[in-house]
């Protein structure tokens, strides 16, 4: 399973993030769960190929 949990800077959009790890890991596919705001920090969850398919679960209680 490949995911990572990114420290997102602020300045930019969760979307961004994504794209920057993905192509800079050279994955084909990724998704993230869950969206911070543009002036927001934290930690964001990025799945990569076939964990893509695990995001559903994780928000789960």
């Amino acid at each position: 399973m490949s995911v990572i949990f990114l420290n997102k800077e602020k300045g930019i959009s969760s979307y961004q993030a994504l794209r920057e790890a993905q192509k800079a890991l050279n994955f084909k596919k990724a998704g993230h769960a869950g969206t911070l705001d543009p002036i927001a920090t934290g930690l964001l969850p990025i799945f990569f190929d076939r964990s893509t398919k695990f995001i559903q679960y994780f928000h789960r209680r």
